[in-house]
């Protein structure tokens, strides 16, 4: 564990309660405030991170909260109203460092915070490990499967063995197909969108799936998945981290909006290629560390009692971003160099 004091900003018991079951839980300690003109007060403790419940306030009075927390605290926005419309306005005049948006409950009964994901996001954020399906399924007695590609020829036994994994659990067909689906759309994109020549320009897009396509030493793409009975997660990552903080700002825009994420296509875009929409995956995670690494995570949970309560699961898309040079710390001193989203339509 990482220590670190973080000062939560909202007038909602409930809100608080959640929070406070969370980072309590990880052994954070956390300081209330119940206004956002509170600056004074909030950086006189020094926090290692903000959290600021930006449904609660103006957002012209948020934005300038932010802005005179940068540099100084990580801020993590925080949003769990079904009205998108105050953190749209801060996501397009402000390039936020770090959301948390959560649209309906485990069970979609009700908006709520997923006090699990709040905790593995300021541990993140703390700690400048942004990496690893583990922090969300890695807990004690689960076993993480993985594989390494090498070429593109390797992608369908990856995918047999993961639909084998997938039928263990007894997944229902019909959600199974979805998630293979998924599963082979990002090993694509980390196969033919990622990999970059010396000079940053992509080295396999012109080329496309051609079955024989092999993989440079350096350029492979690892895959890690795994399921503590609720919770199924999936990783794939390159070796490239060109997502680009503009693209991932256009892609919240769209899931706040309820459109569909557009394939990327342009030798200058994302290289993700994403042409699913977040109504196919519960939780979708971007770990990026700039020109190192990128991984993509797609979360699903199963501990529902038909294909109809799956589809009505709460959504959420994170976002963590690192400089290139950025290591990951122990210690308790922290910097808001961690950069990372998690928010959901």
């Amino acid at each position: 564990m990482v220590s670190g004091v973080v000062a939560v900003v909202t007038p909602h018991r409930q809100n608080r309660r959640q929070v406070a079951r969370s980072l309590h839980s990880g052994g954070i300690s956390a300081q209330f405030f119940d206004r956002i003109d509170a600056l004074d007060a909030i950086m006189e403790i020094k926090p290692a991170i903000t959290i600021v419940d930006c449904d609660a306030y103006d957002p012209e009075q948020t934005l300038a909260t932010v802005k005179k927390l940068d540099g100084i605290s990580s801020v993590v926005l925080l949003s769990s109203s079904a009205d998108k419309s105050q953190l749209m306005t801060l996501i397009q005049q402000h390039d936020i460092g770090n959301l948390v948006a959560k649209h309906g409950a485990i069970r979609a009964v009700y908006p709520m915070l997923d006090e699990r994901e709040l905790l593995v996001t300021c541990e993140k954020v703390l700690r400048r490990n942004i990496f690893g399906v583990d922090k969300y399924v890695g807990s004690w007695g689960v076993v993480l499967h993985h594989s390494t590609l090498t070429k593109l020829a390797d992608k369908t036994p990856v995918l047999i063995k993961f639909e084998s994994f997938l039928n263990g659990l007894d997944v229902p067909e019909t959600i199974t197909q979805g998630i293979i689906t998924v599963a082979e759309e990002l090993i694509l994109n980390a196969v033919i969108h990622a990999p970059r020549n010396p000079d940053g320009s992509p080295k396999y897009e012109h080329i496309g799936p051609r079955p024989d396509l092999v993989l440079a030493p350096g350029e492979e793409v690892s895959i890690s998945y795994g399921c503590d009975g609720q919770r199924l997660m999936l990783s794939v990552s390159d070796n490239f981290g060109r997502l680009e903080q503009h693209t991932l700002r256009n892609y919240l825009t769209r899931a706040f909006e309820g459109a569909q994420l557009q394939t990327e296509d342009k030798a200058s875009g994302a290289g993700l290629g994403l042409s699913m929409s977040l109504r196919s995956i519960h939780q979708l995670i971007f770990n990026i560390q700039d020109q190192r690494r990128t991984e993509v995570i797609a979360g699903w949970y199963l501990r529902v009692n038909s294909a109809g309560e799956f589809r009505q699961v709460g959504k959420s898309l994170n976002v963590f971003w690192l400089s290139k040079d950025s290591v990951p710390r122990e210690d308790p001193v922290v910097t808001p160099e961690a950069v990372a989203h998690a928010t959901a339509p």
